[in-house]
């Protein structure tokens, strides 16, 4: 495996997990360090067998931004335990191939099944119970609230004072 080879994999096991920008930021990653090596002088072959396989850490970002990587149908462990090898099915290449732009557009929130919605929609009366709070406050001082500014207005015309 080459250099090209391995981001190319990479890029190709983190598309659909993460977003579109943790894509291009960990692909960019691993291809400064691999230069970077190479500037050091190590070989390409002596840095990507370090590395691993594009697979392992792929599965491993995903399963740090909090995603639970399909272990199933993207990674299998092989027979002789040197790391992980695509196993891929036809499926799921054929969802995401021909999209380059895929995942770029921006998430501002994401609700992730029932939960999110629960979570969405406690925030939703929480925030509608503080305002009706506010107002029942509001309306029970504004009988007294209104008289003593009067008072105040009253006086301040009586005495002349500003």
């Amino acid at each position: 495996m080459n250099k090209y080879e391995f981001l190319t994999q990479l890029e190709e096991q983190l598309r659909g997990f993460v977003s579109a920008q943790e894509v291009r930021d960990s692909v960019q990653y691993y291809q400064s360090y691999i230069e970077e090596e190479l500037r050091n002088g190590r070989s390409e072959e002596e840095i990507l067998e370090d590395l691993g396989s594009a697979n392992s850490i792929a599965k491993a970002i995903i399963e740090a931004r909090g995603h639970q990587a399909d272990t199933d149908t993207i990674y299998e462990e092989t027979g002789n335990g040197s790391g992980y090898e695509d196993a891929a099915n036809d499926s799921y290449r054929d969802s995401y191939s021909g999209r380059e732009d895929f995942g770029s557009h921006v998430k501002v929130f994401r609700t992730d099944g029932w939960k999110g919605t629960a979570i969405l929609i406690g925030i939703l009366l929480i925030v509608v119970m503080l305002l009706v709070f506010a107002f029942r406050i509001v309306a029970a001082l504004l009988p007294f609230i209104i008289p003593f500014a009067l008072i105040l207005f009253l006086i301040k015309m009586v005495t002349g004072k500003r």
